[in-house]
């Protein structure tokens, strides 16, 4: 049996609860005062409410939905929008960054294609004709 006593705070907020039963591994805790009195006490289905809520709150977040204070049909126009125009920006924003990075990334591959044809020819124009028509006739170079 566990003898260290742990108590929660009645000035503790619903994340700070969260965070000590789960350090802490309990099924119920006690609530104090600040004179230490007991208050009542807070148990772990209670903790597992807020802590659902606050992961839900979290994944609409990251989701880019954010939770609406009304009803989805009740909620004015301009509030929906304000709610959701971070994520329609970086939606579309990054359409647009994505589109750009193509187009660079394509003409870097074409460049160094092209780079490493000529350095072909260079060092041995029979090469060429190899690379086209996949015959080589001679020696290597590399093998002289």
């Amino acid at each position: 049996m566990d003898r260290r006593f742990v108590a929660l705070k009645a000035t503790d907020d619903q994340e700070t609860a969260v965070r000590v039963f789960r350090a802490e591994d309990r099924t119920a805790l006690p609530v104090t005062d600040s004179a230490g009195v007991l208050i009542g006490i807070v148990t772990v289905d209670d903790v597992l409410d807020v802590a659902e809520a606050e992961a839900t709150e979290d994944i609409q977040r990251v989701g880019g939905s954010e939770a609406l204070d009304e009803p989805y049909m009740q909620i004015a126009f301009r509030r929906m929008i304000q709610k959701r125009a971070g994520w329609l920006t970086a939606l579309f924003g990054g359409y647009e960054l994505t589109r750009y990075w193509h187009f660079l990334t394509v003409w870097i591959f074409v460049a160094f294609t092209l780079l490493h044809v000529v350095l072909v020819f260079v060092v041995d124009p029979a090469s060429i004709r190899a690379m086209i028509s996949g015959w080589y006739r001679g020696r290597f170079p590399s093998h002289e």
